[in-house]
């Protein structure tokens, strides 16, 4: 008896961690659709700035398409990854703007490449790929996803603030970067639509068309994504609260 009073509480530690993940971000479908005001003026733009930190550089902009994507192409040339410097890297990445202010909401990377300057291979950039969720916030910087080589501290109580990404380690040492192309594609599209893979069913020609077939395009999705399976951290939370609360009951129990 005791044994199914643990599992009941572990059951329900579980149930309440998974309101409190779901409930942390929202889609952008929920707030705002193709066609009204707020939605069309969201988009993003590439970023870079060199070692120094002296001069902001942005691509054109790119707005937000009728299915939730912002696709981003950036150039950076010699000219930006030089100026004021010797060709190290500062950071690069995509901002967005215009998001409806102070909602946290979900968002997946489709791609993040980078392809430096002579080269013909694009490198993946996992820290980018990475991100879940954007956030403006309201006075704040246009919410971004980044790499950097070194990490932005505090300098008065030295919490990392922004860490390092691996993939371009050694970047910011002058000279050591020379400019290519940066491309991120995001969506903000329901993850059920956004991952859909394509239907490479072929049509059977020989299957003649019915009246009476219903129509199945207005069915509802059967389950939600788990806006949690990319970083684990859902699970993680999942296992740890469900355990306390077990061992919570169990040392009742005991007593």
């Amino acid at each position: 008896m005791k044994f199914k009073r643990i599992i009941s509480a572990i059951a329900a530690a579980a149930m309440m961690a998974t309101m409190a993940v779901s409930a942390s971000a929202v889609k952008l479908s929920e707030v705002c659709a193709p066609g009204d005001g707020v939605y069309d003026s969201i988009g993003g733009m590439g970023f870079f700035m060199n070692h120094e930190f002296a001069a902001w550089c942005q691509s054109d902009w790119c707005g937000i398409d009728a299915e939730g994507k912002i696709s981003m192409t950036f150039n950076i040339n010699e000219i930006n990854a030089g100026q004021l410097g010797q060709g190290g890297l500062g950071m690069m990445g995509i901002m967005v703007a215009n998001l409806p202010a102070d909602t946290d909401f979900d968002v997946k990377v489709l791609s993040a490449t980078f392809t430096p300057k002579g080269s013909t291979e694009a490198m993946d950039l996992p820290t980018i790929l990475a991100g879940t969720t954007l956030t403006n916030v309201t006075g704040g910087e246009a919410p971004r996803f980044m790499v950097r080589p070194l990490a932005e501290t505090n300098e008065e109580t030295g919490e990392v603030l922004i860490a390092a990404a691996p993939e371009v380690a050694g970047w910011e040492v002058p000279g050591s970067f020379k400019g290519g192309e940066l491309k991120v594609e995001l969506s903000f599209a329901d993850a059920d639509v956004a991952d859909a893979p394509a239907d490479d069913t072929p049509a059977d020609d020989d299957t003649p068309a019915t009246d009476d077939t219903p129509a199945t395009d207005d069915k509802p999705a059967d389950k939600p994504a788990d806006d949690n399976a990319a970083t684990g951290m859902g699970s993680v939370a999942l296992v740890g609260l469900a355990l306390s609360v077990a061992g919570a009951v169990a040392s009742k129990k005991r007593k």
